[in-house]
C-alpha cells in the first residue's frame, strides 16, 4: 500500500510539475514581444518598407499592423504559433514562428493564386486610417477628372480647398483653405517649401498638373519638421519620379479662347544607379475674349515656357542623392480690348511678367541594418523675379530664398517610440518697389530675414488603436528675435472602422505686403499706410521703408474630425466631419471696407478668427461610381478699423458634390456641381450714385464636366470637357470699366467668373 501511495504521490507531483511548466510558459509567452518588419522588393531592387500591413496569429483577434517603417511588435499568442501576414495587392504570407524574437517578411507583389487573380482599384482620393495627420491623398486618377493644366485648378474634385479669382484682370486664381488665403497655406514640393512671398499669388500656376505624380492636402497643422509658417494647413506635391516606368508622356490642351498648352515627362538613359527625367511645359493664349460685354478681356494673353530636370544617384548601399533644378517665364498681357501693352495710349493695360530659377537638393542615407535609421539633407535655392503694370500703377519686386534642412530619425527602444530631429535655416531677401499714379513717391521694401531653429518631434504608435505626435520646434528670426512653435497631433481608433483625430499648434510667418496683395493694385484704390510716414517726398535712393512695420503674423489652429467607414446598401461608404478654428495673434490686415478709393494695410488691433465645419460623404452605390457630397460652413472675421466684420470674398454656405463612373471599356464620365452662397464685398459706398455694389454677391452653381476615353494597349487618353457648363457670369465685374482712369475705377471685386462656357479637349500619351 505505501508503495501504491508513494506512486501515486510521485505521479500527483510529476502532473502538478507539468501543469506549473505548461502555465509558467504560457505565461512567459504572454508577456514575450515578437518584433519584425514587412517590406517589399521593386522591380528595381529596391527594398522599401509596407505601411498598413496585417499582421495576426492564425485563428485568434490577436493581431497589429505595421507602421510608415514597416515595422510592428506583437506579443506572442499560447493557443498559435502560426503569424498570417497580409497586404492589399500582395500574397498573404504565413509563418510558423518557433521562439524568434525579430523576422523579416517580404510579400511577393502579384497576388495569384491559380486562376484566380485578387486585384484592388485603389481610390482616386483617400485619406489614411492610420495617419494622425487628416490628409487627403489624390493620386493621378484624381487629377485627371478635369483638365488639370496646373496645381490651382487640380481642385475642381475636391471640397477642402477653395478656388477663386483674385480680379478680372490677371486670370490669377487664389488658393483658400479653411477660408483663409493661400499665403495661410503651406505649399510644397516633395516637402520642400516652394511657394512663398512674391511667388504666392501666381506660384500655384507654375506647377502643370501633369508633372504631378499626386498630391496631399493636410487640414490644420502639418509637422516641425517641415517649418513654421503652416497655419490653415498644407498642399504638397509630388513630381513624377525617376522610376516612372514611361519612357515618355505627352500631354496636349486645347481650350476655349484659345489656351493651348503642351507638356511633356521623359526618362532619360540611364545606367541603373543614376536616372533622371525631364519636364517640358509650354502655353499660350492668344485670343481676346469679352463675354460679359464690359470692354475688357476676361482672360489675359500670353505664354508660359516652363523646364525641370531633376535626378536620382544611388551613391552606395543606402547611400542616395536626389536634386534638380527648373527655369520658367511667364507672361500675361490685358486690359481694354484692342490694347497694345507696350504703348497703350489711352487705353487701361496690364502686364505682368515672372521668372523664376530654382535648384534643389536632397542627400539621404539609411542605415543598412537598421532601416528605421536614416538621416537626410535638403537644400533649395530660389530667385523670383516679378513685374506689373496695372494702369498707372507700377510694381516690381525680387526674393532670394535659401532653404537648408537637416533630419534625424530613428527609435527610442522599439519602433512604437519614434523620432525625428535636426535643424533648419530660411533665408530671404526682398527687393521691392511701388509706384502708385506715376507720381514721384514710391514705396520701397528691401528687407532681408534669417530664421534659423531646432526642432523636435516624437511620434508615439499603439497601434491600430493610438498614434501621438508632439512635436515643438526653437526658432531665432534676424529681425524679430526668438519664438516658440509647438503642435500636436492626436489618433485614436475607436473601432476598425472609426478614427478620431485632434491636432492643436502654433504658426508663424512674415507677410510680404506688396507681393501678396498686387493684384489689388487692378484698382484706383490708395495703398495706404497708416502706421507709417509716407508723406514726404523723398528721391527713391534715400527712401528706403523697412517691412519691420509690421509685425509677423502668428496664429493658433485647432481641430477635431472624425472618420467612419460603413456598408450603405452592401456598399462601401465613408463618412467626414471635421471642425478647424483659426485664431491670430497677429495679422496683416488688408482693409478695403474703410474707404471705397484706398486699402489700408496695418496691424491686428482685436480678434480675428475663422471657423470651418465640413461634412463629406463619400459612397459607392454600383461598381466604378463614385459620389463625393459636401456642405462647408465657414465663419471668418477680422477687427478692422470701425468693428468686427466678416472677410470679404468668403462665402458663409458652400455646398459640393462630385460623380464619377467608369465603364468596363474604360470610358470615364466626371460631373461637379457647386454651390456658393453669397460673398461679403468690400465697400463702394464713397462712389458716385450708380457706380455702387451690393454689399454682398448673389449665390450661383457652377458645374464641370468631362468624358473621356482610355486606349489603354496604346497607351492613350483622349478627353473632352467644358468648365461652367451652365454658362453663369458676373456681368458687372469692373466697377467704372467704361472710365478705367478715374478715381473710382476696380476691378477687384470679382465673386464670380467673368467668362463664360469654356469647351476644351486634349490628349494623354504614355510609352
Amino acid at each position: 500500500m505505501k508503495i501504491k501511495k508513494r506512486k501515486a504521490l510521485t505521479r500527483f507531483l510529476y502532473l502538478f510539475f507539468f501543469l506549473g511548466l505548461q502555465l509558467a510558459t504560457v505565461h512567459a509567452q504572454e508577456k514575450r514581444i515578437l518584433r519584425g518588419i514587412v517590406t517589399e522588393t521593386t522591380d528595381k531592387g529596391n527594398i522599401l518598407p509596407i505601411e498598413g500591413a496585417s499582421i495576426h496569429w492564425l485563428y485568434t483577434q490577436s493581431g497589429t499592423t505595421s507602421d510608415s517603417l514597416g515595422h510592428f511588435q506583437l506579443p506572442y499568442h499560447p493557443n498559435s504559433r502560426k503569424l498570417v501576414i497580409s497586404y492589399i495587392g500582395f500574397k498573404t504570407d504565413t509563418l510558423l514562428i518557433a521562439g524568434e524574437p525579430f523576422v523579416k517578411v517580404a510579400l511577393i507583389n502579384r497576388n495569384e493564386l491559380g486562376e484566380i487573380a485578387v486585384s484592388y482599384v485603389r481610390k482616386s482620393s483617400e485619406v489614411s486610417f492610420i495617419d494622425p495627420f487628416k490628409t487627403t491623398l489624390m493620386n493621378e486618377k484624381e487629377l485627371f477628372k478635369a483638365a488639370c493644366c496646373n496645381l490651382s485648378e487640380s481642385f475642381e474634385t475636391n471640397p477642402s480647398v477653395d478656388v477663386a479669382f483674385s480680379d478680372a484682370l490677371t486670370g490669377t486664381k487664389q488658393i483658400q483653405m479653411l477660408g483663409l488665403a493661400s499665403q495661410y497655406t503651406l505649399m510644397s514640393q516633395e516637402n520642400i517649401p516652394s511657394t512663398r512671398g512674391i511667388s504666392m499669388l501666381q506660384g500655384p500656376s507654375f506647377t502643370p498638373g501633369t508633372w504631378l505624380k499626386g498630391i496631399q492636402v493636410t487640414k490644420g497643422q502639418g509637422s516641425v519638421v517641415n517649418g513654421f509658417e503652416s497655419m490653415a494647413g498644407q498642399i504638397n506635391t509630388e513630381l513624377h519620379s525617376t522610376e516612372t516606368k514611361e519612357r515618355l508622356y505627352l500631354n496636349s490642351y486645347y481650350g476655349a479662347g484659345g489656351r493651348t498648352e503642351l507638356n511633356m515627362v521623359t526618362r532619360l538613359h540611364t545606367d541603373g544607379k543614376f536616372r533622371h527625367v525631364l519636364f517640358l511645359h509650354g502655353n499660350t493664349t492668344f485670343l481676346e475674349t469679352d463675354h460679359n460685354k464690359d470692354g475688357f478681356m476676361d482672360n489675359p494673353t500670353g505664354r508660359q515656357g516652363n523646364l525641370l530636370y531633376r535626378f536620382r544617384w544611388d551613391l552606395s548601399k543606402g547611400l542616395s542623392w536626389m536634386g534638380g533644378f527648373r527655369v520658367l517665364d511667364d507672361l500675361r498681357n490685358s486690359g481694354q480690348l484692342g490694347v497694345n501693352v507696350d504703348n497703350p495710349g489711352k487705353l487701361y493695360a496690364m502686364k505682368l511678367g515672372a521668372q523664376r530659377q530654382e535648384a534643389w537638393s536632397k542627400l539621404a542615407f539609411t542605415f543598412p541594418r537598421k532601416v528605421y535609421k536614416s538621416m537626410g539633407l535638403q537644400m533649395q535655392f530660389a530667385n523670383q523675379n516679378n513685374q506689373a503694370r496695372f494702369g498707372k500703377h507700377n510694381y516690381g519686386g525680387q526674393q532670394q530664398s535659401t532653404y537648408i534642412n537637416f533630419i534625424y530619425q530613428s527609435i527610442i527602444g522599439t519602433t512604437n517610440h519614434k523620432f525625428k530631429t535636426g535643424f533648419s535655416i530660411q533665408s530671404d531677401r526682398f527687393a521691392e518697389r511701388l509706384v502708385q499714379f506715376d507720381t514721384l513717391l514710391p514705396v520701397v521694401w528691401n528687407q532681408q530675414e534669417v530664421v534659423s531653429g531646432a526642432f523636435f518631434e516624437y511620434t508615439l504608435n499603439v497601434l491600430p488603436k493610438f498614434t501621438l505626435v508632439s512635436g515643438i520646434r526653437g526658432d531665432y528670426s534676424s529681425i524679430f528675435n526668438g519664438f516658440i512653435t509647438p503642435r500636436l497631433h492626436l489618433r485614436y481608433a475607436i473601432s476598425d472602422k472609426t478614427v478620431l483625430r485632434a491636432s492643436a499648434g502654433r504658426g508663424r510667418r512674415l507677410a510680404s505686403v506688396l507681393g501678396e496683395n498686387m493684384t489689388l493694385l487692378a484698382s484706383s484704390r490708395v495703398f495706404q499706410f497708416p502706421k507709417l510716414n509716407l508723406q514726404t517726398l523723398v528721391p527713391l535712393s534715400e527712401y528706403p521703408l523697412s517691412m519691420a512695420g509690421f509685425r509677423p503674423e502668428i496664429a493658433w489652429n485647432y481641430g477635431l474630425s472624425l472618420q467612419h467607414e460603413f456598408r450603405l446598401n452592401y456598399r462601401p461608404a465613408t463618412l467626414h466631419i471635421d471642425f478647424f478654428h483659426t485664431r491670430f495673434e497677429n495679422q496683416l490686415v488688408v482693409d478695403r471696407y474703410e474707404d471705397s478709393r484706398s486699402v489700408y494695410f496695418y496691424n491686428l488691433e482685436g480678434r480675428s478668427y475663422s471657423n470651418n465645419l465640413q461634412i463629406q460623404l463619400e459612397v459607392e452605390p454600383m461598381r466604378r461610381f463614385d459620389i463625393r457630397l459636401a456642405y462647408r460652413l465657414f465663419d471668418t472675421r477680422t477687427q478692422y478699423k470701425s468693428q468686427l466684420l466678416n472677410a470679404p470674398m468668403v462665402a458663409k454656405h458652400r455646398a459640393f458634390a462630385n460623380f464619377a463612373y467608369e465603364t468596363k471599356t474604360k470610358w470615364s464620365f466626371d460631373y461637379t456641381l457647386q454651390w456658393i452662397g453669397q460673398k461679403p464685398l468690400p465697400s463702394t459706398s464713397g462712389n458716385h450714385h450708380g457706380d455702387l455694389f451690393a454689399n454682398s454677391s448673389e449665390a450661383y452653381w457652377l458645374s464641370n464636366v468631362q468624358v473621356s476615353k482610355s486606349f489603354k494597349n496604346q497607351g492613350l487618353d483622349l478627353y473632352v470637357g467644358a468648365e461652367n457648363l451652365f454658362n453663369f457670369m458676373q456681368h458687372h465685374a469692373i466697377l467704372n470699366a467704361s472710365t478705367p482712369f478715374d478715381e473710382y475705377f476696380d476691378a477687384t471685386l470679382v465673386w464670380g467668373p467673368v467668362f463664360g462656357r469654356m469647351v476644351y479637349g486634349g490628349m494623354r500619351w504614355k510609352w
